[in-house]
């Protein structure tokens, strides 16, 4: 009966001590990824998809597997914290914040876990550069932009600057799109509109002594651009974007601006160099990279009269 007892003993310590290298090795090539994003529109989700494409695309190379606790706060505040603190205490390999509250909220919720930041376009002045905290900035060309409207409303001497002023990223650009327009001439007029309920009756009041409305990367108009683009189209407004996903379908004019499905690959390559070992804190952000591309929606073209020998001299300009 001794020797059966010892036997048993000994067998039950060895399958534990398998289970455990087991578990060992089942953690180590098994990675989970906490993806905070604060609203969804295009731009957002397109840089959330070039993110989790690059990283399964090098899991399946590298033998691993990759999970993402993906949460959407849908523009709540509240939601956003709360949603942090629980992607934060599942304790993943890394976390993407996507837009500068989310990464905020991340970053604000731990100093262990390797923060990740994408579609923020003032990491400095935001104060998100810390020791685990790095990513890609989605600051855009606004200067050239407003260029943009100059080549397609050729003696334009008025612009709407259509924005939400409760986010700093916007009034960034407000700033830099005014030091464009002063060089160029051009008055530039802010209209803010600091929620849904009140876009359209900002909108009613930019009437025809505008010759364009230019929109900046705003969370908040990008998630609400169908509702205004058509109403200035109806007037013969141009609406010109600060990103490609907003002139989709019936809703922006063009754009001259960043790609960015290439910015989360490029957040994603960044993350690659974590998961290998190496500090967030000697990872510094980095801009886009990739050059910016030019679109315009022929649908609204058409609605606004645009030439085609316009359209054609855009695209030799800018493709």
């Amino acid at each position: 009966m001794k020797k059966f007892i010892s036997l048993l003993l000994a067998l039950t310590l060895s399958l534990a001590l398998i289970s455990v290298v087991g578990c060992g090795k089942e953690d180590k090539n098994a990675i989970k990824i906490g993806i905070l994003q604060v609203a969804t529109h295009s731009a957002l989700d397109d840089a959330r998809e070039g993110f989790e494409d690059t990283l399964k695309a090098w899991a399946k190379e590298n033998g691993k597997t990759i999970t993402f606790d993906c949460q959407n706060a849908n523009g709540d505040a509240n939601n956003e914290l709360t949603m942090a603190e629980k992607i934060v205490a599942s304790k993943p390999n890394l976390v993407l914040g996507i837009s500068t509250s989310s990464s905020r909220a991340l970053a604000n919720m731990t100093e262990d876990i390797p923060v990740l930041f994408t579609a923020v376009t003032d990491p400095v002045g935001e104060e998100l550069i810390r020791n685990n905290v790095t990513g890609t900035s989605d600051i855009n060309p606004v200067g050239d932009q407003i260029q943009l409207i100059k080549d397609i409303v050729g003696d334009c001497k008025k612009i709407a600057f259509l924005y939400n002023s409760t986010e700093n990223n916007s009034v960034m650009q407000f700033r830099l799109a005014q030091a464009k327009c002063t060089e160029l001439g051009i008055t530039l007029v802010e209209k803010t509109a600091n929620d849904v309920s009140s876009i359209q009756t900002v909108v009613e009041s930019i009437d025809n002594s505008f010759d364009a409305v230019y929109v900046p990367t705003d969370n908040l108009m990008a998630s609400n651009a169908s509702l205004f683009c058509p109403i200035l189209h109806s007037k013969g407004i141009p609406v010109i974007a600060g990103e490609a996903g907003m002139c989709e379908d019936e809703e922006c004019l063009a754009t001259l601006g960043i790609n960015y499905y290439k910015l989360g690959v490029q957040t994603a390559q960044m993350a690659i160099k974590i998961l290998n070992g190496e500090s967030a804190k000697n990872i510094e952000f980095e801009s886009y990279k990739d050059k910016n591309e030019f679109f315009i929606n022929t649908t609204n073209a058409q609605i606004l009269g645009l030439s085609q020998s316009i359209i054609d001299s855009l695209n030799a300009k800018y493709n």
